[in-house]
């Protein structure tokens, strides 16, 4: 038990596991990807998934997770224990391959404070893999979530009252987000609001991750507090931007109905001199 409340404040490893070195980049063609698209089955499916995914947008190809020599068109040499090759999941878990040489390092910190970690360590699930996907990763969703590695430890009523939780604080976020894209396009003060909603950012991502139930409720009250409080700020501002663009537009008509009424007496004034 102590050690579960050390690994807890602490986020040391409560299971032993070894340390992956650094993945190097690809400095020419990248073999891994060039080879792994000629095979069959999972492995060549591999690389289409992974080629939709926001690891290939930034060009972080496979070796940065599963190591290698990507420079070597040689799958023997490539795969050479000298170059941290990891590939195999029964030897890894998604834990160590995400944070080798220092990814998602704060995100994995927050993981190993919650319980989640501690259950990896005992039965092996869940791990990044069971909620981002193992090569199609996209943009981090609750749609995304597997229920069904969820329920396998907690009842169906919990889960999905959990995940209607956190659709509404992620649509919450999104609403804020079109406000504030809204008030920077009118050239609006949004900016200390852009900055509060970085710190609500923050909280969700370690909601997420650390997910005890005590944190859960706590943050998850807070993150509300926070996001009721901006989206009052921003809406009232958009108010006041749609009236000043309402006046505009008035403004405009106005001044265009005038025009033409000017227009109309001068033409009648040099029609009556001309008669």
């Amino acid at each position: 038990m102590l050690t579960v409340v050390i690994g807890w404040f602490c986020g040391m490893p409560l299971f032993a596991q070894e340390v992956l070195p650094p993945a190097m980049k690809a400095q020419r063609v990248d073999y891994c990807i060039h080879c792994h698209k000629t095979l069959s089955g999972q492995m060549g499916v591999a690389v289409g998934e992974w080629e939709k995914s926001v690891h290939a947008k930034r060009d972080d190809n496979c070796n940065i997770c599963h190591g290698g020599n990507p420079d070597l068109n040689d799958k023997k040499a490539a795969k050479d224990i000298k170059f941290g090759f990891a590939a195999k999941r029964n030897n890894y878990n998604s834990v160590q391959l995400c944070g080798r040489g220092g990814c998602h390092a704060s995100t994995i910190g927050l993981f190993k404070m919650g319980p989640h970690y501690v259950a990896l360590g005992k039965k092996g699930k869940p791990e990044c893999v069971d909620c981002h996907g193992a090569h199609e990763i996209l943009p981090p969703k609750v749609k995304f979530i597997k229920t069904g590695v969820c329920v396998q430890c907690h009842t169906a009523g919990v889960v999905e009252k959990t995940i209607a939780s956190l659709e509404k604080l992620e649509q919450n976020i999104a609403d804020l987000e079109k406000n504030i894209d809204y008030l920077i396009s009118k050239n609006a003060e949004a900016r200390d609001i852009l900055a509060k909603l970085i710190d609500v950012r923050n909280l969700y991502r370690q909601l997420v991750h650390v997910m005890s139930t005590r944190e859960f409720q706590h943050t998850k009250r807070e993150i509300e507090l926070q996001l009721n409080d901006l989206l009052e700020k921003s809406q009232s501002r958009l108010l006041v931007v749609r009236r000043l663009d309402i006046n505009y537009v008035v403004t405009m008509l106005l001044g265009f109905l005038v025009v033409i009424v000017f227009m109309i007496f001068t033409i009648r004034t040099f029609a009556r001199r001309s008669d």
